[in-house]
């Protein structure tokens, strides 16, 4: 699964987190526009999720079974060969001489398809011989044994191409049903929410920090999660007052630092490591008033907090938001 498509469960994770908000519960439930759309997205969650899960399995492991069948195959394959090699140079057939070049270590670091083609290829050599290669030991009974080993193997490389071909289809799937849920998103939830712009500003930041997932733009995956996390992590998303465009270079201050981590081009910061326990923050930007906020860090979790700013020359008519 894309990187993409892994912070994009994430956002509907935090999406769908917003419903046992405190904050905002009475909202959703209390307006059927809003609740249908957090239900649905909800409902989009658990199949991303699912997705998530069929998608990880591995489409290219053997069984143990068939590693031992692939091992003992290209063993005795390989002597096979060897001895008709030994035949050919007795009666002079350079097909049979070539027979040589198919030693254990060729066939057995080939891919399972391309494998089978060489086993079939120095099977077919054993029919228009066959007088002959009994005085060396590959008789009828040798050759049946061998064929169906050849079919064993045919059958073990079988079973992980048809995995590789349902993976493949259900990526598609996947691709199409990603493709509705960003849509659904990105035409109807977002633009419904834009009402709350005017009615809710506290809900609508809420809202559009969860849609935007702060380490996105690192183009990595998370770092899987320790057994028992020891620190914990603080998002920030800053927007301009009057407008709620995101701010760029806002400096953030923590604990009175005096290196300033700076908002980046959609106003958000990401500061994961953070000791658990309340902590001092400051947002800090010429022209703007600054603004001191307090906030806690549980260990495994994520503090995630919205501002707005106002320019310095405006007279307080409500708290920041956070």
């Amino acid at each position: 699964m894309k990187d993409s498509s892994l912070f994009g469960i994430e956002m509907q994770a935090r999406i769908k987190a917003m419903i046992a908000d405190i904050r905002f519960q009475a909202e959703i439930h209390d307006t059927p526009a809003c609740l249908d759309l957090f239900t649905r997205a909800g409902i989009y969650y658990v199949e991303s999720l699912d997705w998530q899960q069929k998608l990880l399995k591995s489409s290219k492991q053997f069984t143990v079974a068939g590693v031992d069948i692939r091992e003992l195959a290209a063993t005795n394959f390989s002597i096979t060969a060897m001895v008709m090699s030994s035949l050919g140079v007795k009666i002079n057939n350079t097909d049979l001489i070539g027979l040589k070049e198919f030693t254990f270590s060729n066939l057995y670091r080939k891919a399972p398809v391309a494998m089978l083609a060489d086993l079939r290829y120095i099977f077919n050599f054993i029919a228009p011989n066959a007088e002959a290669l009994a005085d060396y030991r590959i008789d009828e009974d040798y050759t049946t044994e061998l064929g169906t080993l050849a079919d064993k193997f045919e059958a073990v490389t079988k079973l992980p191409q048809a995995v590789i071909k349902q993976h493949a289809d259900d990526k598609i799937q996947w691709e199409a049903k990603e493709k509705k849920i960003f849509k659904f998103y990105d035409t109807e939830f977002d633009t419904f929410m834009q009402i709350y712009r005017i009615v809710d500003v506290t809900f609508y930041l809420a809202y559009t920090s969860a849609r935007h997932v702060r380490h996105h733009h690192l183009k990595r995956k998370a770092p899987p999660i320790v057994p028992v996390p020891t620190t914990g992590t603080l998002e920030t998303y800053v927007v301009m007052k009057t407008t709620l465009v995101p701010l760029a270079e806002v400096s953030l201050l923590i604990d009175d630092n005096e290196v300033a981590i700076l908002t980046d081009g959609n106003g958000e910061t990401y500061t994961p490591g953070m000791a658990p326990g309340l902590h001092h923050g400051k947002l800090v930007k010429t022209d703007l008033k600054d603004v001191p906020f307090d906030f806690t860090i549980v260990a495994g979790k994520t503090c995630a907090l919205q501002f707005v700013m106002e320019a310095a020359d405006v007279e307080d008519d409500e708290p920041p938001v956070s």
